[in-house]
């Protein structure tokens, strides 16, 4: 089992200058990466993702087939998260 360190990097998604989002991408003692995603109160999300518990790489395969729990680069694992967002924030 692979454990995950803190935070290591928080990115700020935007869309028309509004702040909807961050990701927080946590790197482990073995240079994995995996992300949380953190919605901010004044985005919309869809409605299939208002019920999801945990918005985090581990648990969003489920809704997103190419999204994986790990990541082996830091790029791979952001452009994850934001193309989740994407889909998930609709305002």
């Amino acid at each position: 089992m692979t454990t995950f360190l803190p935070c290591s990097e928080r990115f700020t998604y935007k869309r028309n200058l509004q702040r909807l989002a961050e990701i927080d991408l946590h790197q482990s003692a073995t240079s994995e990466f995996s992300f949380t995603l953190r919605v901010n109160k004044q985005a919309k999300l869809a409605e299939p993702f208002q019920q999801i518990d945990s918005l985090d790489s581990a648990a969003l395969w489920k809704w997103f087939p190419n999204v994986k729990a790990k990541y082996d680069t830091q790029r791979d694992c952001l452009k994850a998260a934001t193309s989740c967002l994407s889909v998930m924030v609709i305002n």
